[in-house]
């Protein structure tokens, strides 16, 4: 599945949830293909967004993407410095974490071998 795939289904899929919670979609019109949303944050932006792997489709692992989380003075998600930016695994608690690992490994677990 390419990437702009996978960011459709992300976006079906997410879309209702930000929504609810005062969200709207992101744009940078530097990366037509950005799939994030942005919500104001005090003086600031809360953004979040996803990129996909640059390597695109693995036919035996599939696609991948990672999620960012920013607060930011810029409303276009991922034009703050690193320091102000988090992926998802670091904003969980360890027990957390553990679950995530454990859900990943059961799936990788069902894969094929090449």
């Amino acid at each position: 599945m390419k990437n702009r795939q996978v960011f459709k289904i992300i976006r079906n899929r997410l879309d209702p949830w930000f929504s609810d919670r005062g969200f709207v979609p992101a744009h940078d019109p530097y990366h037509r293909g950005l799939t994030g949303w942005s919500r104001p944050h005090g003086s600031r932006h809360l953004n979040v967004w996803c990129h996909g792997d640059k390597w695109q489709f693995d036919p035996f692992t599939g696609s991948q993407f990672t999620m960012e989380f920013e607060v930011s003075p810029q409303l276009i998600p991922g034009h703050s410095s690193f320091e102000h930016r988090d992926r998802f695994p670091r904003l969980l608690t360890e027990d957390e974490r553990r679950s995530m690992l454990d859900r990943h490994n059961a799936v990788v677990g069902k894969l094929r071998r090449p």
